[in-house]
This record gives C-alpha cells, structure tokens and sequence, in this order.
C-alpha cells in the first residue's frame, strides 16, 4: 500500500491468503511432528519454536521499515513531503 495507495483491495487479498498459507503451514508442521516419533507431547515445543519465528521474523520487519523510513525511501524526499502538508 505505500507504493501504490490504490490497491487496498489487493493488499487485504495478499494479507488473508498469508494469514490462511500461515495456518496451513503451521497444521502440516504440527501433524508431521505429532504423527513422528516425537508423538503429541512435542507439540507445544514446535508451537514455541514457532512463535519464536514469528517474533524474529516481526522484529526484522520493524527494523527493515525503520530503516527505510530513515532513509526516506518510504514517505518521498522532504520536498514532496511538505508539498502534501502546505495547505496555503
């Protein structure tokens, strides 16, 4: 949405597919440990193991986004910037 303020309908598309490819992923995950010689009592473990990726990869996320904002390559250069704010 930052690079093409139009497309909010494709961004929610992208956003659910994501969420739903997640659950799958997570369920093949879980049924494949829990059907191992690992059994059911494992799964907590790959379920924190998990959530831990989650975590990094959000944390990651956080700081690629900070960056670019420092750099500017998300809002524009300052001039463009204040153009959008000058209402005069």
């Amino acid at each position: 949405m930052r690079h093409r303020p139009g497309s909010v309908d494709s961004a929610s598309t992208i956003n659910v597919s994501a969420a739903n490819a997640g659950f799958a992923l997570g369920a093949f995950i879980v049924g494949t440990v829990a059907a191992s010689r690992f059994g059911l009592g494992a799964t907590p473990w790959v379920g924190a193991i998990m959530a831990g990726i989650g975590l990094l990869l959000t944390l990651w996320s956080g700081h690629l986004d900070k960056r670019q904002i420092r750099r500017g390559s998300i809002l524009g250069s300052p001039r463009s910037i204040g153009s959008l704010t000058d209402r005069s």
